[in-house]
């Protein structure tokens, strides 16, 4: 996973620069806001955990996670 991250995330992507406002803004707007600023975030995200958790229910259906709780007594997997 900290591999994944470090090629999809630079250094530039992580930088907060919220800006201040005296004003008071609408629901309407600060949820367009914050979508517009987030929405690049999101789209990784969604990009990789859809395909990491189709990986994960295969496997679940395959009864890999069963096999492996099963076959390495020494490790403390419920079953």
């Amino acid at each position: 996973m900290f591999i994944a991250g470090r090629a999809f995330l630079s250094g530039e992507d992580c930088v907060f620069a919220a800006g201040i406002e005296s004003r008071k803004v609408a629901i309407r707007t600060a949820l367009k806001r914050s979508l517009k600023h987030s929405a690049g975030l999101l789209k990784r995200v969604v990009f990789v955990a859809f395909p990491v958790s189709i990986i994960v229910f295969v496997l679940i259906d395959m009864g890999t996670f069963d096999a492996l709780s099963q076959y390495s007594g020494w490790m403390p997997l419920p079953p």
